[in-house]
């Protein structure tokens, strides 16, 4: 698995860059495919990449589907020039930005064809990243309990720090999500309402009683809990193969300003649900 640790500029390039790098490889898979149906497919390498990144300002994300109007506080947003966007996969709308975490995932069917089956993808992942944050939690002397809890959601003592959302195309899948490191989450209970769908461990409790990060804020090792958090997650997923190896790095940039300029920049594809 390719490893990639990137910083664009904008939320906006983050957004899709991340779907760039699903279509890209699904886009070239597609061409590889051959004419006739009685022919074997290719054999190619398998191609898959673990991706973190982060913004740098407070944003709110709303999934494919999510309404504005029912997930978003827009005046909030409005008065604190809050970027309100939309990613291309589903779930929830949620807050990220400095001290939340951003990973993706890109999964290659040919290799994990059981992933197809989604409740095999989500207990794959969540395995992958409970392991990952308690070995961290415990390297740091955090006494601090990971467990997996609703579809998709890693909680400490029934508080959630991390929630993960998929897309999933013909070959390919991109799973991802956030981890609440030290993030202000005062953030989320002033930009987002009450979610209309709720997984029922949640109680129907407020944002600050239902979110926790994974450190305190007078944590003082913050960057080295993190850099170790994202050497772990890499070793979990095996993820040891370095990014200028990548062969669609070409194509990806280019699907990837392509989505940036004819989607992510519109405020038509944003708004469409309101």
């Amino acid at each position: 698995m390719f490893l990639l640790n990137d910083s664009f500029r904008t939320p906006e390039q983050h957004l899709a860059h991340d779907e760039g790098l699903l279509d890209a490889v699904e886009n070239f898979c597609l061409a590889e495919l051959p004419h006739e149906p009685s022919e074997p497919f290719p054999a190619l390498d398998p191609t898959e990449v673990l991706r973190f990144w982060q913004f740098d300002r407070p944003v709110v994300v709303m999934g494919r589907s999510s309404r504005i109007s029912e997930e978003v506080d827009s005046d909030a947003c409005q008065t604190d020039e809050i970027p309100v966007l939309r990613r291309s996969s589903g779930g929830a709308s949620i807050v990220a930005g400095p001290g939340c975490l951003m990973y993706t995932v890109l999964i290659d069917y040919r290799v994990r064809p059981a992933w197809r089956m989604l409740d095999v993808a989500h207990q794959s992942v969540m395995e992958k990243l409970a392991s990952a944050t308690q070995r961290t939690l415990n390297e740091f002397g955090l006494n601090q309990h990971v467990e997996w809890l609703g579809t998709c959601d890693l909680t400490i003592q029934g508080k959630k720090f991390s929630g993960n959302a998929l897309r999933c195309r013909r070959h390919y899948m991109i799973y991802h999500g956030t981890i609440l490191i030290q993030m202000p989450l005062d953030q989320i209970a002033k930009y987002l309402k009450q979610p209309p769908r709720q997984p029922d461990y949640r109680e129907n409790r407020d944002h600050l009683s239902f979110v926790c990060n994974l450190l305190p804020n007078d944590f003082s090792q913050t960057s080295a809990f993190q850099q170790r958090l994202v050497e772990s997650l890499a070793s979990e997923w095996q993820a040891n193969k370095p990014w200028n190896e990548f062969p669609h790095r070409e194509l990806w940039l280019q699907h990837s300003e392509d989505l940036l300029h004819r989607k992510y920049l519109s405020p038509n594809w944003h708004r469409e649900r309101l």
